[in-house]
């Protein structure tokens, strides 16, 4: 009970540092703001989950029944095997984890079509796990993707090849109350997101079953360009969506996408803040409506040239409009490309307007649709913003999203397409050390021992995220406002203990840069704020 108590501190310390806090309703991931965000995933339809460990890089091995010991030494029940045979076992309510990292190499489909599901990807040992090789199909209802990185890259699979997305959501089904959040996607074969519900008003366009997807804190690039052996001229394209209500695309980069930097068509309500985009070819954020009215909010976007951009002048415009109906109503403030940001939400000569549309009708100075609560960041200050916060595992990056931040901040002297199947070689692929740790689980996982809306797993895997997330340690170890003698004693219970402290509490909070052992390291962090007022 004890270190249940402690662990439960330790999140909330965590939280409190990356400004996530406790909001009037609650998010699946704290303080995250968005349309669907306030969906359980795995403890959806008030059901607790299915606890299922991914401990093997094969992805198809065979799950088996095992139990786990909690910290207070309870066994717990829960299912063991490779990726793919967690995801696809045919349950609703799961909650996978993962005891391993480097590449599970999926050379395939990975399809789920259950509702309330958490992967948390955060749960993985430094430098984290890629699923590589990998189409991932989502058609359920109430799905929390968190920490993970998917590199698709060119593989041989028999199948059309619109439908090699990265992600897929609807494919065959429905996908809806749907959050993305710190995940790392590149080298789609078709789109690197795919939300697509068709081109026309007959259901399932607008279906509540498709609607309420939140997208924040991701890391889209590098689709493959000219890659398709059916078409040779197959543009690479980042982002679709089409015939969705209430989807909020919030903080992500997307890089070196030739199109769709997201695009947007059909009817449907959008917000499209605070996102990034770097090298795109012909267009970066791209609006064509195929049918039906549309609304969209759009605020503090940035776009950049890169090395590869088109020459065109569509990528110097944010956004590109075509063919809106004309009872759309679109708002923009404050989106900066090449020619700089306009002042004010009735000046759209930033806007590229194509094929005999004007901005008559369509253009309004109030936005149409909000995210409650999420107040925008200036884009003069939003390159500084996500250069270190956003994708999986900031805190350990690996070589692929540290290279897309450096080609960003080049200015327009770095970036490329990924073009033809041969278009990445064996160099593209990091490093990525195998390592397995043995997860520990919370004492009574399910319950909500300090009744703040989430159960002692949840609070669990908030921890692990900070961690990777990279926030920065609380030396008020006891919680009590200040950094003083009583919190020194509570670091020297375990001074230089070897090995002593492991995720996710590192000895009680005192391992402050969580190296296993509390050491002069830990100590000379401590020093630098003693007597610091934390609250």
């Amino acid at each position: 009970m004890k270190k249940t108590l402690v662990l439960a501190i330790v999140a909330g310390m965590l939280l409190s540092l990356t400004g996530a806090g406790m909001a009037e309703s609650i998010s699946v991931v704290p303080g995250l703001k968005g349309f669907g965000v306030d969906t359980r995933a795995a403890y959806g339809n008030n059901q607790n989950p299915e606890i299922y460990i991914v401990d093997t890089l094969n992805p198809t091995t065979a799950l088996t029944g095992s139990t786990r010991l909690d910290t207070d030494g309870n066994p717990v029940n829960v299912y063991e095997g490779g990726f793919k045979s967690c995801v696809e076992d045919d349950n609703d309510n799961k909650l996978i984890i993962f005891e391993v990292s480097g590449y599970i190499d999926v050379q395939g489909v990975v399809k789920s079509d259950n509702d309330c599901i958490t992967i948390a990807g955060q749960t993985a040992p430094a430098p984290g796990v890629t699923i590589k090789h990998c189409i991932l199909h989502i058609n359920g209802q109430h799905i929390l993707l968190h920490h993970l990185r998917l590199r698709q890259g060119y593989f041989d699979y028999n199948a059309n090849w619109n439908y090699k997305d990265v992600v897929n959501l609807g494919w065959g089904g429905m996908a809806g109350n749907f959050v993305m959040d710190h995940c790392s996607l590149s080298w789609a074969m078709d789109e690197t997101i795919g939300a697509y519900l068709g081109s026309s008003l007959n259901p399932p366009c607008l279906s509540p079953d498709g609607s309420n997807l939140t997208f924040s804190n991701n890391i889209f690039g590098e689709p493959y360009h000219k890659a398709d052996p059916d078409d040779p001229d197959y543009i690479g394209r980042n982002f679709l969506l089409s015939c969705r209500d209430n989807v909020a695309i919030i903080k992500n980069l997307f890089i070196s996408g030739y199109k769709r930097n997201p695009v947007i068509h059909t009817a449907g309500t959008y917000v499209v803040n605070n996102n990034l985009i770097y090298n795109p070819g012909d267009y970066n954020f791209h609006i064509s409506n195929l049918g039906g009215a549309i609304k969209i909010t759009a605020i503090g976007n940035v776009a950049k040239k890169g090395l590869t951009s088109n020459y065109w002048a569509s990528y110097e415009r944010f956004p590109s409009i075509s063919d809106i109906h004309e009872a759309s109503e679109i708002y923009l403030y404050d989106n900066k490309d090449e020619t700089g940001a306009p002042g004010s939400a009735d000046d759209w000569t930033h806007v590229r307007l194509y094929g005999g549309q004007t901005a008559d009708n369509i253009k309004v100075l109030d936005p149409p649709v909000i995210v409650a609560g999420y107040e925008p960041i200036p884009s003069s200050q939003l390159e500084n913003e996500l250069s270190g916060k956003i994708g999986a595992y900031p805190a350990f990056r690996d070589a692929v999203d540290i290279r897309f931040f450096s080609e960003v901040a080049s200015n327009g002297t770095e970036g490329r397409f990924v073009t033809g199947r041969d278009g990445l070689s064996v160099s593209d692929w990091p490093v990525l050390t195998e390592n397995t740790r043995t997860l520990v689980l919370p004492a009574n996982p399910h319950a909500d021992n300090d009744s703040d809306g989430y159960t002692n797993l949840e609070e669990w895997l908030h921890a692990y995220a900070a961690e990777v997330e990279g926030a920065n340690p609380d030396p008020d170890i006891n919680n009590d406002g200040k950094v003083d003698l009583e919190d020194f004693a509570a670091l020297a219970v375990w001074w230089d203990d070897e090995n002593a402290c492991s995720s996710p509490d590192w000895c009680q909070g005192a391992d402050f840069d969580m190296s296993g052992t509390v050491d002069m390291l830990d100590l000379t962090y401590f020093a630098e704020n003693w007597l610091r007022q934390t609250w």
